[in-house]
């Protein structure tokens, strides 16, 4: 028997432990959340309470292509932006009578505690479930309707949680439709026991409840009656802590003061706006990251699901090379892009004429800043510049591609000028003599041997050249093309031509096909039969090679009906 008291003591002191821990404030003072996130891409609106150095704030979400950057903030009361409270109103009959109206007078007092901005809408919750205030009626209106508003049979507590989901949903979707997401809040309130009759024919489950409130970025702030079982009121704060909520037991002699101290809570908390560089959508959750110094908050289930279409093209705002290397350049973008760190993305011609070939790009995106590093393979010079980009998008849905090239003109030095300058006129001249002299030699030299040939990326003198050399004649590496020749003669001809491993085209006699075509290189470009597919090189002539009217700057493949154009020569492929 004593043992009996004793269990029943100690039940009770801990009912009692329970019921002082339900009624304490909704969050306590100084602890460090993150109760909501609203996203609205390329925004997103984040509340919080805790950090306390607001001026060095950043953002991350893990597991997304988007960089973050903390544009504002300031207290929530500060920032000029409403509250919408979606209240549940529990009707069913597990209510009393006098506990309905202990919760409408809440309500009400809500109403009355509201500013200007604020919205108030009401969904009771029984056998059915009814939007009883939509929101915007005078406190007259609000008092007049709750006051017809009574208990009913049954209770569908998870569809009326689901019919509150919906309603924000479609007041958040209507905000980006007006272009008016930064206005207005969206807070969920529930009044209840907790509830729940189950039927047979599918109706919500606490699961699908939870993860449509977490899917539109509702916190719901539960307040429970205290005739509600332990094990309700525990399954009840684990519920709404999973949606940035908070639990409390309903005081009815704290009735008129329990919803208003919420609102003066929510108009405490620390309001951030941050900008992504991104609008993309993604379909599974992830996790908001704020960190300032050796603070960080950490918020789950946050949806990157609701964004503004974005129809505007990235544009190249500005190309200036190092102060220190002539041989580095830095591309900005109007704002994040892809593919800016592919060197073969690049074409960057002087005077539109001299091409100059990327050899490393490396691109980074932070604080808004959106800029490429290209690494070139010879020193800029000064003059007039073109810069293009192909295969470049925006980082967002609608993937914009950039179009459109940068022209200015840049102060680089090149090879001669450095030395003309550590050297001064004279020794300058000097070493030009000898430089001439030296080519002059070289000239001489090559052309005494048959000049010199480009075979498997190698140079060989003419002389040395008694037959032509070819890699491995095998299957992969022999192919049989027809050229269709244009612009000789003005007539175009066929000309069968079997390629073993490699085959140099230009003016020269040397050469495996050579026209008699003085706008032509001597060696203009080669053929290459690769792994059984039919790839050309520019041999850096003079005029340039292009394939299908674009200039190459690196080994290209080539396709079926492929036109390669070498002064004026036009070569239709076909095989």
């Amino acid at each position: 028997m004593e043992k009996r008291i004793r269990r029943f003591f100690l039940l009770l002191l801990g009912l009692g432990f329970l019921t002082l821990w339900g009624a304490a404030p909704v969050q306590a003072e100084g602890e460090a959340a993150i109760s909501q996130v609203d996203v609205y891409l390329p925004d997103i609106y984040v509340y919080q309470s805790g950090i306390d150095n607001k001026e060095d704030i950043a953002a991350d979400i893990k597991g997304a292509d988007m960089t973050l950057t903390v544009k504002s903030a300031e207290e929530f009361e500060n920032t000029g932006r409403g509250i919408f409270y979606h209240v549940l109103l529990d009707t069913s009959r597990s209510v009393s009578e006098a506990q309905l109206e202990d919760m409408k007078e809440s309500v009400i007092s809500l109403s009355d505690h509201l500013r200007e901005g604020d919205r108030l809408e009401v969904i009771t919750f029984a056998g059915k479930i009814k939007v009883v205030l939509e929101g915007g009626e005078s406190s007259k209106k609000v008092k007049e309707t709750l006051k017809k508003v009574g208990r009913e049979r049954k209770t569908h507590l998870y569809e009326g949680i689901n019919k509150l989901s919906d309603q924000v949903a479609d007041r958040k979707d209507q905000a980006m439709k007006d272009g008016d997401t930064d206005s207005i809040r969206h807070v969920g309130i529930i009044l209840t026991d907790w509830a729940e009759v189950k039927e047979a024919g599918g109706l919500t489950s606490q699961e699908e409840a939870l993860k449509k409130l977490q899917r539109t970025g509702t916190p719901l702030y539960g307040f429970c009656l205290k005739t509600a079982k332990v094990s309700l009121q525990d399954d009840m704060g684990v519920f709404l802590r999973k949606t940035g909520g908070t639990f409390a037991v309903f005081d009815q002699d704290k009735k008129k003061t329990l919803l208003t101290g919420l609102h003066d809570q929510l108009m405490s908390e620390s309001a951030l706006t941050v900008h992504s560089s991104s609008n993309r959508e993604y379909e599974e959750e992830k996790v908001l990251e704020l960190s300032a110094g050796d603070q960080v908050l950490k918020r789950e289930h946050v949806y990157l699901n609701r964004a503004r279409p974005d129809d505007e093209k990235p544009v190249i705002t500005e190309v200036r090379q190092d102060e220190k290397d002539n041989r580095t350049l830095y591309v900005s973008f109007s704002e994040d892009v892809r593919g800016a760190d592919n060197k073969s993305n690049y074409s960057i011609r002087k005077n539109e004429k001299q091409n100059f070939t990327v050899s490393e790009a490396t691109y980074i995106a932070k604080d808004e800043v959106y800029e490429a590093k290209l690494i070139l393979n010879d020193p800029l010079e000064k003059g007039s510049y073109e810069v293009s980009l192909y295969n470049v998008t925006d980082n967002t849905n609608e993937q914009n591609e950039l179009t459109e090239a940068w022209t200015g003109k840049l102060d680089g030095d090149g090879a001669l000028k450095a030395f003309y300058r550590k050297l001064g006129r004279f020794w300058a001249l000097l070493l030009a003599l000898a430089v001439l002299l030296i080519l002059l030699a070289i000239y001489l030299y090559i052309k005494k041997h048959r000049g010199i040939m480009v075979v498997e990326d190698e140079m060989v003198l003419g002389s040395n050249m008694e037959k032509k050399q070819h890699v491995k004649n095998d299957d992969r590496s022999t192919m049989n093309v027809v050229f269709l020749v244009s612009g000789i003669a003005s007539e175009i001809r066929e000309m069968p031509v079997q390629i073993n491993g490699s085959a140099i085209i230009g003016r020269a006699s040397m050469c495996d096909v050579y026209f008699d075509d003085l706008s032509m290189s001597r060696q203009h470009f080669a053929l290459e039969v690769d792994n059984g597919e039919l790839y050309v090189t520019d041999l850096d002539s003079t005029g340039g090679t292009a394939v299908d009217d674009v200039i190459i700057m690196t080994k290209t493949k080539l396709h079926n009906g492929s036109v390669i154009k070498a002064g004026s020569v036009s070569l239709k492929v076909r095989w």
